[in-house]
């Protein structure tokens, strides 16, 4: 009997999607994922970017701004909906804008950075759970630089050392990649 309730889920086909491709960290989580077996990929961006691999099971969808709902709806309106399809979605989305410590940040950048990475979140996670209701199902993982916050700028070579570190050495990026690994294994 449990064999045949892993069944489904053993035969679907599986679908990748990552928000926030073009950043420091998604660049790194496009090369990464698309080194996995997932069956199609989608990487949402602000701006265009050329992916270098042999795959074609590719989809790359402009956005330009995730915290209007109406473009997260069309998002993800360009996702084909499977009903025997598993939906993976890998978010990079953030970002910090404010002055160097919490006294030197405008009240305004603050309420931007809440909409860009928390009500952001929130409708790429109900927009997401739409989509994954009438499949096999799915799942989420919001991944954002610990550093974030820091005054230093992004892409010094300790920055480069912690996105390493996560995307190969047991961060939270890795732990995501063994959790999928072990769900398609079951």
């Amino acid at each position: 009997p449990k064999l045949r309730m892993l069944l489904p889920f053993i035969l679907s086909i599986i679908i990748f999607l990552l928000f926030g491709s073009t950043g420091d960290v998604g660049k790194a989580a496009v090369k990464f994922f698309l080194n996995q077996n997932y069956d199609q990929y989608y990487f949402f961006t602000r701006s265009s970017f050329e992916i270098q691999t042999v795959k074609n099971n590719y989809s790359i969808i402009p956005i330009t701004d995730l915290t209007k709902e109406e473009y997260v709806t069309e998002a993800f309106a360009k996702v084909k909906t499977k009903n025997d399809a598993c939906y993976y979605l890998f978010s990079t989305v953030g970002g910090f804008i404010g002055g160097e410590t919490i006294s030197t940040t405008e009240y305004a950048d603050f309420k931007k950075m809440l909409d860009i990475n928390l009500c952001s979140s929130f409708l790429i996670a109900k927009h997401f759970t739409k989509l994954v209701e009438e499949t096999e199902g799915g799942s989420i993982c919001f991944y954002q630089k610990n550093e974030i916050t820091s005054s230093r700028s992004i892409g010094t070579r300790d920055d480069k050392r912690t996105l390493e570190t996560a995307l190969h050495g047991g961060g939270r990026l890795n732990s995501v990649k063994e959790r999928i690994k072990n769900c398609i294994q079951r």
